[in-house]
């Protein structure tokens, strides 16, 4: 039987509410600190937004706030150490799902997510030339498209919650 954890079990009763009046109530995205705490909405300061439609526990920020080729975009979202955790790059559908589509320049609710209206890469290799392009999501419009891999752009970073929380 595969093990739920605190936050995946917490995700999973809030984003199945009983009534269109109680879903109402709850929100989408949860405010987090360093240590996995959940914090009030009005919070100043939080590290990772928990995305209760999807599970996924994202860095508020991105991976770095300097330009890079997608290889070293990669390394830079496993870099990623808040909590111990073990970070990655997020797939192309994963980096779709943050995407506010009544929003634009940026296209993410800035109540939860840091950064500017730039591109992102995702870790999703283009299938027409996999070891040449790559997907990437932009956040001025949330629209993907595919670049060649050496071009730069910034990366956010995403994880799933451990067995132990």
């Amino acid at each position: 039987m595969k093990k739920t954890t605190k936050l995946q079990a917490r995700a999973a009763t809030k984003t199945a509410p009983r009534s269109k009046a109680m879903a109402s109530l709850v929100a989408r995205f949860v405010k987090l600190s360093a240590s996995d705490k959940e914090l009030a909405p009005t919070a100043k300061e939080w590290a990772q937004v928990l995305d209760r439609e999807t599970g996924l526990i994202w860095l508020a920020g991105y991976a770095s706030f300097t330009r890079l080729p997608h290889a070293k975009a990669m390394e830079a979202a496993a870099a990623v150490n808040v909590g111990g955790h073990v970070w990655r790059a997020p797939t192309i559908k994963e980096q779709l799902s943050i995407v506010d589509y009544d929003r634009s320049a940026p296209a993410f609710d800035t109540s939860f997510f840091h950064g500017d209206s730039t591109w992102c890469w995702t870790s999703t290799p283009f299938a027409g030339s996999p070891s040449d392009y790559a997907w990437f999501v932009t956040f001025t419009y949330g629209y993907a498209d595919y670049y060649y891999r050496n071009l730069q752009g910034l990366v956010r970073a995403v994880r799933v919650a451990r067995a132990s929380q």
